[in-house]
């Protein structure tokens, strides 16, 4: 009976020795931390910053280089446009200005006249395109580079195409249009009629050209005669503009000196 008593204590000791040191295990547990410390959470910002500056100019690159793919459909479809303005009009593309009596003028006395789309109840240039419906989406006159002077959110209030009041009322986009004339003295442009390209390769667009501005980082998008689209680098250009004092709406020199070098 003893026995059987000392052993029972026996169980009960251990048993309680078992519960003790479970209690103290969890309580050990329990001080684990489970965050990060100070030292570890600035360890942390810092790598995600070196990540970062490594990765955003990468980045940015990737997405000049999608705006510039944008760009170069937007000046492909616009051609097209032009090709069925002229097949339905005896080879015309479209001129400088449409008056409102139908009436159609071919001379640019100022070089930014290229970029103009509308004023009052005169379309001009690529407006034209709009105005008889070959081109539906008015973001397709506009160029996404951040260089791009004219945006379409500019004439999008309420809706395609309001003008802007106040300074120089209108419409205008960043690509100029048909933009080779005679001569220094005479401004009239050169070509009027699809076939005029066939006669020697002339620029039927050009991307943003404005002073200090390069459309695509390093480059312009350019469409040709032939209706071909090119992606031209040429930093002689930015230094002509430069040259000529931002260059001025009457520096036909520096105008068609440029207009020469991104024929190709």
């Amino acid at each position: 009976m003893l026995r059987f008593l000392h052993r029972e204590k026996d169980i009960i000791r251990t048993a309680k020795g078992f519960i003790t040191s479970k209690r103290k295990s969890d309580q050990e547990d329990k001080k684990i931390p489970t965050g990060f410390t100070l030292i570890e959470l600035l360890v942390v910002i810092a790598i995600i910053s070196l990540l970062m500056a490594i990765l955003m100019p990468a980045l940015n690159k990737v997405r000049n280089q999608a705006r510039r793919v944008v760009c170069s459909s937007n000046m492909k479809q616009l051609c097209t446009a032009v090709v069925i303005f002229a097949d339905e009009r005896e080879g015309k593309i479209p001129p400088v200005s449409e008056l409102p009596n139908g009436t159609w003028t071919h001379l640019q006395s100022q070089n930014h006249w290229a970029r103009w789309f509308l004023q009052g109840d005169t379309y001009w240039n690529l407006g034209l395109l709009w105005k008889y419906k070959y081109i539906k989406n008015g973001k397709i006159f506009y160029c996404p580079s951040r260089e791009a002077v004219f945006r379409y959110e500019d004439y999008s209030d309420p809706e395609f195409p309001t003008e802007v009041i106040g300074g120089t009322s209108g419409v205008r986009v960043p690509y100029s249009y048909n933009p080779i004339c005679k001569s220094l003295e005479d401004r009239e442009r050169v070509v009027k009629n699809m076939t005029d390209f066939k006669a020697g390769k002339r620029l039927l667009l050009v991307d943003v050209l404005r002073p200090n501005a390069v459309a695509h980082i390093n480059g312009w998008n350019v469409a040709q005669g032939d209706l071909s689209v090119e992606f031209i680098i040429d930093h002689s250009i930015l230094e002509d503009m430069q040259k000529s004092s931002g260059l001025t709406d009457d520096d036909y020199e520096t105008w068609d000196r440029i207009m020469d070098k991104l024929r190709r």
